[in-house]
């Protein structure tokens, strides 16, 4: 289940895009959180890539450490806006990491949670 989500996300956001005719990437550290302030879309953008990653930071402490969960997600995201700027079908830019990466860990505090109460309950 845990790899076709994996595949979804890889569809959503590299595959099922057409390609635009050049590179497109932004550099620019937090710029997206600056604009949303004034843009809808942007703002929905941002919430978007937080809840996009949030699954795998739940599920991937069942396979592996927490350590190794977050960074896993963090190596996931970068090669998620590898393959779009490679494949000219998407903005590369360091929020999208940021945001996917902040999901994950969202994810993880969520999973954290649930088994700390689950134990406590049990016990």
């Amino acid at each position: 289940m845990f790899i076709l989500y994996l595949c979804a996300i890889l569809g959503i956001t590299v595959f099922n895009r057409l390609p635009f005719d050049n590179f497109k990437y932004n550099l620019e550290l937090f710029w997206s959180y600056r604009e949303a302030a004034e843009s809808k879309k942007l703002m929905w953008e941002i919430i978007l890539n937080y809840f996009l990653l949030l699954p795998y930071g739940f599920f991937a402490p069942l396979y592996m450490k927490k350590r190794w969960a977050l960074l896993s997600g963090f190596v996931f995201s970068v090669l998620v806006e590898t393959a779009q700027f490679l494949m000219k079908r998407g903005l590369f830019e360091f929020d999208d990491i940021v945001g996917n990466t902040l999901g994950v860990l969202i994810g993880i505090g969520i999973f954290s949670l649930i088994r700390h109460v689950w134990e406590r309950y049990r016990n």
